[in-house]
C-alpha cells in the first residue's frame, strides 16, 4: 500500500557511495505504511495470515532479512565480543528443550571464519529450525536479498528526541533508578529519567 503518513520534509535521496549519510536529518522521517499489525499479532493463523502478510519483506537487524519464506543471515556476532565468550550451536524446541549440535550439522556456522563472511539462507517454512543452509544452492536469492538488506541499511531511521525535550542525561543515576525497579542488567534510557533531574 502507498504511504499514508508522509513526512513534512522529504528525506534526502539515498547515496550508496555514502552509507553513513543521515538522509532524514531532524525534520524528516520514513513514511508510515499504515499496515495494522494487531490482527496478525493476536491471531497469526487466522484470516489466511502467513509469515509475510503484513509486508513481503521484514528487516530484523543489520544482519538478518526475511523475504517471503526465506531468511538471510549475513553475519553472526564474534563469540569473542559476546558476554558468554562462546556460542552454543543447536536448536531449542517450543517446549524449551535444547538440542546441541556439532559444527558439521549446524546450518549456519560460517561465523567461525571471521576473515571471509559467507551468508546463510534458510527456507523457514520448510525448515523452521534452520538446519539446512541453502546459500550455495540458491545464490541468486542470496544476492537479491543481500542487496535488499544493504539498501535497507541505507534508509534505516534512528529516532531522536530534540535536545530541548530530552531532559538531563545521567548514566549512573539512571542505572540506579532502573536497578531499584528490579531490572537485572540496569539497562534503560539514561536521559529524562524522572528521578534524575
Amino acid at each position: 500500500p502507498p504511504p499514508s503518513d508522509a513526512p513534512p520534509v522529504p528525506p534526502l535521496p539515498v547515496d550508496p557511495s555514502d552509507p553513513g549519510k543521515d538522509i532524514y536529518g531532524n525534520e524528516s522521517f520514513p513514511a508510515v505504511d499504515g499496515v495494522d499489525l494487531w490482527p496478525l499479532l493476536t491471531s497469526p493463523h487466522g484470516a489466511g495470515a502467513n509469515a509475510s502478510a503484513a509486508h513481503p519483506t521484514l528487516w530484523l537487524s543489520h544482519e538478518v532479512l526475511l523475504s517471503g519464506r526465506y531468511k538471510l543471515v549475513v553475519a553472526q556476532p564474534d563469540p569473542a565480543l559476546m558476554e558468554s565468550k562462546h556460542v552454543d550451536n543447536g536448536w531449542m524446541d517450543p517446549s524449551g528443550t535444547w538440542t546441541q549440535s556439532s559444527d558439521a550439522e549446524y546450518g549456519c556456522n560460517a561465523y567461525r571464519n571471521r576473515s571471509h563472511f559467507r551468508p546463510c539462507l534458510f527456507d523457514v517454512e520448510a525448515d523452521p529450525t534452520e538446519r539446512n543452509n541453502l546459500a550455495d544452492a540458491m545464490p541468486d536469492v542470496v544476492q537479491r536479498m543481500w542487496a535488499q538488506l544493504n539498501y535497507t541499511q541505507l534508509t534505516a531511521f534512528k529516532a531522536r528526541t530534540p535536545a530541548a525535550l530530552l531532559g538531563s542525561c545521567d548514566k549512573r543515576c539512571a542505572e540506579n533508578h532502573w536497578h531499584r525497579l528490579g531490572t537485572q542488567k540496569t539497562q534503560g534510557p539514561i536521559c529524562g529519567v524522572p528521578t534524575c533531574t
